[in-house]
């Protein structure tokens, strides 16, 4: 309740009342609504909660070994974005309980409690693996090391010709560019990257999803009516989590009927509603690619700022272990480029940008960079790279990576493999020691910036490149 400046009146007979008069927020604030949990999933070793939104200021996870009450600590506390979360490691055969707690300055509701026991799992590995899915409907997040999305001669899985790569006139302006706002390659593997869920979708009932942002942003072919609700509905379910930030992105795989569900700001709301932003449907035979300015709102097709498939150049953990990663990779910077007229421009496969920056020291969104032809094994031994960090950078090499989004630091995109962005790097790191720090070893200045496509502009389409005078060079400032 908020008591009007102007009626205040001149005796206060609570202290609350007076300190909720000079703050202007009511002393009687209620409770925040009650959270519930979605899904509750026992794993090798861990437990997997998602819960509902509901509003307040954030959440607190609790945990207990038994049910009594007295018993339950806090384990986590997580921000009003997040609505999951990744507990490990546990011990098998043990029961755990559980609730979750909104909080609103000193106001706090709980959850019911719930509880989940731990075992081991029936494959030693979470990765896919061979045997009978025709029963199964959610398979888990790992896919085949040999496993890549897209059709064998679209752009992500055709491998660079050394003798027909057109380097940019600009390449080395723009790597200095890169150099003095960037100290290092960051390897991404918690905030703002992409989880995957695979499922057999023969087995999961669709569901519908509403987008509930700037008047829907369905792509087009998905929304026929225009009416923000998805016409192919995807087969979601609460255990599904989703990226735990703002962009909320969320990739479902099903890998037997090759087909990619894409949502972005996704949500499950406290009646188990579920809503997004953008949403596609990508044919996984396919090129992988669209067509410039094709949707009926900018930002409707693919989601990464580039129009590209969320799906699309994605370092996944199976394929290093594999030896191999057989496809071109993704990077974000910070300072993309604007058209010299200042609207929006990149180069194909982008079919759109989100760059800010005029001047042709910044890179297109579309533009690819790559590690030269030369290198090789005797400068990953200079460079101090293990095995795993070699094969993401022969990649490099052989397929480069695409610009592909904004990003507040120059890094590659790896899968999420937690809601919990600590658990999801320690995850990593152990499968692969060593390999985020090794990823910074790259040197940035042995890029160059290669163009595969053509250059479009925001109203007038495919244009000439307007690149052929090199810009000049700056010189290099530290890192910030």
């Amino acid at each position: 309740m908020q008591i009007p400046r102007s009626c205040f009146p001149v005796r206060i007979a609570s202290p609350a009342l007076l300190l909720s008069h000079l703050l202007g927020v009511s002393a009687f604030a209620a409770n925040p609504p009650k959270p519930t949990f979605q899904s509750v999933t026992a794993g090798n070793a861990q437990v997997l909660l998602t819960w509902g939104h509901v509003s307040n200021e954030g959440y607190r996870v609790w945990r207990s070994e038994s049910p009594d009450e007295a018993s339950y600590a806090v384990i986590r506390e997580v921000s009003n974005v997040r609505r999951a979360y990744h507990d490990l490691p546990l011990q098998n055969g043990r029961t755990y309980y559980y609730k979750v707690s909104a909080y609103k300055g000193d106001k706090e509701t709980f959850s019911d409690p719930v509880e989940a026991t731990p075992h081991s799992p029936e494959n030693p590995d979470w990765d896919f693996h061979e045997g009978d899915y025709s029963k199964q409907g959610y398979i888990g997040i790992g896919l085949p090391g040999t496993w890549r999305p897209f059709a064998p001669d679209s752009v992500w899985n055709t491998p660079l010709d050394p003798d027909k790569a057109r380097i940019d006139p600009n390449s080395e302006a723009i790597m200095q560019q890169i150099q003095s706002t960037s100290q290092k390659l960051v390897f991404s593997i918690s905030q703002y990257t992409i989880p995957i869920h695979v499922v057999n979708s023969d087995n999961l009932p669709g569901r519908p999803v509403q987008s509930v942002h700037y008047n829907g942003n369905i792509f087009d072919a998905w929304d026929t009516d225009a009416d923000t609700w998805v016409d192919r509905q995807p087969p979601l379910i609460p255990e599904m989590w989703a990226e735990q930030n703002e962009d909320g992105h969320l990739v479902i795989i099903d890998p037997f009927k090759k087909i990619a569900w894409e949502l972005s700001k996704f949500l499950w709301d406290d009646e188990g509603k579920a809503t997004c932003s953008t949403y596609n449907v990508w044919d996984l035979t396919g090129s992988g690619t669209s067509n410039p300015f094709e949707a009926r709102k900018w930002p409707a097709r693919g989601g990464r700022g580039a129009g590209f498939p969320v799906i699309a150049g994605l370092i996944r953990p199976e394929e290093i272990a594999a030896g191999e990663i057989r496809h071109a990779m993704i990077y974000g910077y910070s300072h993309n480029r604007l058209g010299n007229d200042g609207k929006k421009a990149f180069v194909y496969p982008a079919v759109r940008s989100d760059g800010r920056y005029q001047g042709k020291q910044y890179p297109y969104e579309g533009s690819l960079l790559r590690l030269p032809p030369h290198i090789g094994e005797s400068d990953f031994d200079e460079w101090g790279l293990g095995e795993p960090a070699r094969v993401v950078a022969r990649a490099m090499r052989d397929y480069g990576m695409y610009n592909g989004d904004n990003s507040g630091r120059f890094k590659v995109y790896a899968q999420l493999l937690s809601p919990d962005d600590a658990t999801s790097i320690q995850m990593w790191e152990d499968r692969f020691p060593g390999l985020a720090k090794d990823i910074e070893k790259i040197p940035i200045a042995r890029f160059q910036v290669a163009r595969t496509g053509s250059l479009y502009r925001e109203g007038v389409g495919a244009v000439p490149d307007d690149d052929d005078d090199p810009a000049p060079v700056p010189e290099a400032s530290p890192g910030q």
